[in-house]
């Protein structure tokens, strides 16, 4: 009987290299998953606070005139 241990490594090894023919098949569409996009995301999530308090500062202004006219 295979030990948990040697199943597991089996099993990883496997799945790897399923993932590197997938990968292999299509290299414009990864170079964009694996490098644009977490590029994008880090470049949202550097600016979304700042977008959001500003957001959040125009709606309140909105409000203020609202309730003074």
């Amino acid at each position: 009987m295979a030990s948990t241990a040697g199943l597991f490594l089996r099993q990883f090894t496997i799945l790897c290299w399923k993932n590197w023919i997938v990968l292999s098949k299509h290299p414009l569409l990864n170079i964009m998953r694996c490098l644009l996009l977490p590029i994008a995301y880090g470049i949202f999530f550097a600016l979304a606070q700042t977008l959001l308090i500003k957001l959040n500062n125009v709606r309140n202004t909105f409000e203020l005139f609202k309730f003074t006219t």
